[in-house]
């Protein structure tokens, strides 16, 4: 958490763990989505989750940290899903990954663009930027190379990623401020 208090990991069944990071101790158990992967909002009072809710509808939810006020963001495929558990790709659950801005006003995410090809079986990721308060994402990745695993700097200026160009994988950054 953002104040050192606690962390959040996801369980093997879709549980949210919240740990007391002194004691070690479940502080609380969130069963309000299947969660994939987590990330605590700058101010440690929300969560950006990757998961899937009771309607079985994938997607990019913000939550508060007791598990209340569940909002779908950005609705994602079965091919996200299948490129996310694929035990061949590096990051397996965690593809989506999202990730608060520093700022908290917006949270980036890979998903899929692109269908499976046999140069890409699995499909083509991209990353993506939404505002945290909801909206239309926005494609930052070149759409042509499968893109994931996005993290900002500090400042909120760059977003870097990684991308899997070939056969090689590689880190990329974005300048966020330029057009």
């Amino acid at each position: 958490s953002p104040n050192n208090q606690a962390l959040a990991y996801t369980g093997q069944s879709g549980t949210l763990y919240v740990v007391n990071a002194s004691t070690g101790k479940v502080q609380t158990k969130l069963t309000t989505l299947t969660f994939l992967s987590v990330d605590w909002s700058p101010d440690g009072k929300q969560f950006a989750a990757f998961a899937i809710d009771a309607n079985g509808q994938a997607g990019i939810f913000t939550l508060n940290a007791d598990g209340t006020n569940v909002q779908s963001l950005v609705a994602l495929t079965a091919a996200d899903l299948g490129f996310a558990q694929s035990s061949d790709h590096f990051f397996t659950r965690d593809t989506a990954l999202p990730r608060w801005s520093p700022d908290g006003k917006q949270i980036a995410y890979a998903a899929i663009t692109s269908g499976a090809t046999a140069a890409t079986p699995l499909g083509v990721s991209s990353i993506f930027t939404v505002a945290a308060a909801g909206g239309s994402p926005q494609q930052i990745s070149d759409p042509s190379v499968s893109a994931y695993g996005p993290s900002w700097s500090p400042d909120g200026r760059y977003l870097a990623y990684t991308s899997e160009p070939g056969d090689e994988r590689a880190i990329n950054v974005t300048d966020l401020t330029q057009p």
